[in-house]
């Protein structure tokens, strides 16, 4: 394990290269990193933490829980940190007092050090309504057709019945829509180039006369296009 200036230059091994785009009101939109720790041989936290810090222009993370040693790690960096709940908890979370008590114990302790910006799933209260966001993460399994991106549509069913509730929420609330897009799951051979941002002929949507250079901006454009068709 290399080290430079005493940062681990294998500490990014430990963030999984999954980008987390944000979509704020209009078009707007971030980019950041989902930071996992289910693998062999990790750096310790605190370096990934200041390898992100100190030698990328990353600056929000998504952590797949609220681990406590993960929270601390990311203190005073400045860096938006996005908290999950553990899939296995949710149900839980229809209790008001449960709710609450995981607010107090995964949340609270933290903020004053850790920018935390989202939570997700979660209910918010406590006074953090305007401090910190609640939203949800989607993969791109929630679309029915994507290509061309102009064709981008949610699963029939799925869109009126939980999406477009959802959006309302997020809209009323100022809170982001969360996806998960990886380009390169859907690659092969022939679109290897397109899926990496390596230069290529790029791929045209017939219907809107864009001609698209990477596989990313696509999948993007199709949940515009699926968010159009909800009236958002």
């Amino acid at each position: 394990m290399e080290k430079e200036n005493g940062v681990s230059t294998s500490a990014v091994a430990s963030v999984l290269l999954a980008f987390v785009i944000t979509f704020f009101r209009g078009v707007q939109g971030t980019i950041g990193v989902n930071y996992g720790t289910v693998a062999n041989d990790l750096p310790p936290v605190e370096e990934a933490a200041q390898f992100l810090l100190q030698k990328t222009v990353i600056n929000r993370v998504r952590l797949f829980n609220a681990n406590p040693s993960t929270l601390r790690a990311f203190a005073h960096t400045g860096i938006e940190v996005t908290i999950t709940v553990p899939n296995k908890q949710i149900p839980d979370l229809a209790k008001l007092s449960f709710a609450q008590q995981w607010i107090s114990t995964h949340v609270l302790p933290y903020t004053l050090a850790t920018n935390i910006v989202h939570i997700l799933v979660a209910l918010v209260g406590m006074s953090l309504d305007h401090q910190i966001k609640l939203s949800t993460p989607h993969s791109l399994g929630i679309l029915s057709s994507s290509s061309p991106p102009s064709t981008g549509k949610f699963r029939k069913g799925y869109d009126t019945v939980v999406l477009k509730p959802l959006f309302s929420f997020l809209k009323a609330t100022s809170s982001p829509f969360m996806i998960n897009p990886y380009p390169f799951f859907g690659c092969s051979a022939d679109t290897l180039d397109y899926a990496l941002f390596r230069p290529n002929a790029g791929v045209q949507d017939d219907n809107t006369q864009l001609r698209h250079t990477n596989m990313l901006d696509g999948q993007l454009d199709a949940i515009f296009s699926a968010l159009k068709l909800l009236g958002f």
